[in-house]
């Protein structure tokens, strides 16, 4: 039997090999802010690359937008963490449960699909 792969370090890598992309530095510059090796950057990149996005797949609204900070205060009375998205839909998550919030960020803030 294989070895499960470890879910949590492929997120790390996903989002820290999305920030390279977009610090526009050298690999040895980036590794040097990151804490972590040119190598294992060169490993993730490999195994974690993707074909260009399809033409048809891009995002007009991918900007970021305008969001409304509630005070924790609010968020823990409601009991909820609501986030709204720009086209009306929104999403509704348990106030104690920070691991939620950042997996629906992860998700909402990913690259748009591929062919």
């Amino acid at each position: 039997m294989g070895r499960q792969p470890d879910i949590g370090k492929r997120r790390v890598w996903e989002r820290r090999l999305w920030r390279f992309q977009k610090a526009g530095l050298s690999a040895r510059q980036f590794c040097k802010g990151e804490g972590a090796s040119v190598a294992a950057l060169a490993y993730w990149r490999r195994k974690l690359g993707r074909p260009a996005p399809c033409a048809s797949a891009t995002r007009s609204d991918a900007a970021f937008a305008a969001v409304e900070v509630v005070s924790a205060r609010a968020a823990a009375d409601s009991g909820t963490v609501v986030i709204r998205l720009p086209r009306g839909a929104s999403v509704e998550l348990p106030a104690g449960r920070p691991e939620l919030l950042e997996a629906a960020l992860v998700t909402l803030t990913a690259e748009p699909p591929t062919c």
